[in-house]
């Protein structure tokens, strides 16, 4: 293990950290009564301690390799959090566990919030809370590829073990030129949808914020009742459109437009994603329109709820303009369900990812066939057959994700008492990136009541669940420290 290769990477990175909290200060233009002192510091504080790391770490021999690559991944967004959230604490006087928690649930774009009234926060801790969504939702360290190439092959082992899917597809040779695609494509779709929003009567802060939330699909809100407070169709039909495009694979966009659309289109995942949406969204309307009454007792306000509700959590945005609380079990259910889904690999979703469950239901259906003829030979396919090893990783991945929130459940009824259903879902919410569940976590409610401890375990749920769980679970095997 090259320490002293960690540090220095990591010192450079802390000093990015510092650069784009220093974003925050360029509303002082708009907004005079900004405090300057909850961010001047912890600008100075990122940039005194990242130098510091990068000069007494010297000129370290060798590139950054596969363990280098988890460590100063999983790292970095652990420093990322906790330098990230002095501004919450010199701003808003929260404690440290609030404030990193709120950090880690920007930067990990999972939304949950322990802020009872944000609308009450000064408004450049709300820019810097919604901007933590739009860096991790493509990955900071990924920003950090894009910017510094001279990582050379390093750079490769960073984007592997930071972004989300079980499988990535190059754009180019140069993991550095794939990088800044990446940030390109997610720039214009984050400007295209604050413009529409702007068109729809935002304001330009509040459009940005939205749009760090969407893209980055992380649900954090500039109102405390979130997208229900603008109270616009047109509105709810943007964010629903751009969460729905934050859910697919970044690549099918760079196929698209290198002309090979078929290609795109034709995608299983893609298709398979988009088929969830459609049923999920359409049950629920059908439901809501059966069973709902109110808001939702004509056709074009049922779909209006649904489609953007079935948005919102299959893409683990968070976003919501209802509280589903109240809606009929069997919307409920759906929802439920989705929460185990995200979005497509190589998205900005959450969760387990489309293809894995694709692959985890034609496995399943494989073993039920070969219980009856034992000696078949069969090769599980999504779009081509995939190698064993892969579908290996895959269940393996699945059984894994499926036990840490079993476990994360259970240690939650011991750490906070309530009930099961509050429980549950808080750990997926938060292993899932999603951020509202059910019950005392619902849409309309917040995490500010949960006990420290919970918080904690919660916090280390959203860490491993954006990076993939294997990129920090590794950390804590004894072999991996051995040379």
């Amino acid at each position: 293990m090259n320490f002293r290769l960690c540090i220095r990477a990591l010192g450079l990175f802390l000093m990015g950290v510092g650069a784009l909290m220093a974003l925050t200060l360029l509303w002082r233009i708009k907004f005079e009564d900004l405090n300057l002192v909850a961010f001047v510091w912890p600008i100075l504080l990122s940039w005194i301690a990242g130098g510091s790391m990068f000069i007494f770490s010297g000129r370290p021999s060798g590139e950054i390799g596969r363990r280098e690559g988890f460590v100063i991944v999983a790292m970095g967004w652990v420093l990322a959090s906790v330098f990230g959230c002095l501004p919450f604490m010199l701003g808003e006087g929260m404690s440290f566990t609030d404030a990193f928690f709120e950090t880690m649930s920007g930067f990990s774009t999972t939304g949950a919030t322990v802020i009872p009234d944000v609308e009450a926060l000064d408004p450049g801790i709300k820019f810097w809370r919604s901007l933590t969504h739009w860096l991790g939702g493509m990955g900071i360290l990924l920003l950090f590829v894009a910017i510094f190439p001279f990582l050379g092959m390093g750079a490769r082992k960073l984007f592997t073990s930071e972004v989300p899917g079980p499988e990535k597809e190059g754009f180019s040779p140069r993991i550095a030129d794939t990088a800044r695609v990446l940030w390109l494509i997610y720039t214009g779709l984050t400007v295209a949808e604050t413009v529409l929003l702007m068109f729809g009567g935002m304001d330009l802060y509040t459009a940005l914020c939205h749009s760090f939330g969407t893209l980055a699909t992380g649900g954090f809100s500039t109102l405390n009742s979130s997208v229900a407070g603008f109270d616009s169709a047109f509105i709810d039909g943007v964010i629903t459109v751009f969460m729905m495009l934050a859910g697919i694979n970044f690549s099918l966009y760079f196929i698209a437009f290198r002309g090979r659309w078929k290609e795109a289109l034709t995608d299983p995942e893609l298709k398979a994603y988009l088929l969830f949406f459609v049923l999920a969204a359409g049950l629920m309307a059908l439901d809501l329109k059966l069973h709902g009454g109110g808001q939702y007792a004509t056709a074009g306000g049922a779909l209006r709820y649904s489609t953007f509700q079935a948005a919102a959590i299959l893409t683990t945005t968070g976003y919501a303009t209802a509280d589903f609380e109240t809606w009929p079990s069997f919307s409920k259910g759906i929802l439920l369900s989705l929460m185990f889904v995200g979005g497509c690999a190589g998205s900005t979703g959450g969760n387990m990812k489309v293809i894995r469950v694709l692959v985890g239901v034609r496995h399943a259906w494989q073993e039920v066939f070969r219980s009856l003829h034992p000696h078949a030979v069969l090769k599980v396919k999504v779009g081509q057959a995939l190698d064993d090893s892969l579908v290996r990783s895959i269940i393996g991945f699945i059984g894994l994700f499926l036990t840490i929130f079993l476990f994360g459940g259970i240690a939650l009824t011991l750490l906070t008492g309530k009930d099961v259903l509050t429980c549950f879902t808080a750990s997926i919410a938060s292993l899932g990136n999603i951020g509202p569940g059910f019950g005392m976590v619902g849409a309309t409610q917040n995490y500010a009541w949960m006990p420290d401890s919970a918080k904690w375990l919660l916090c280390f749920l959203m860490l491993i669940g954006r990076l993939e769980l294997f990129t920090v679970l590794v950390l804590f095997l004894p072999s991996f420290w051995r040379d």
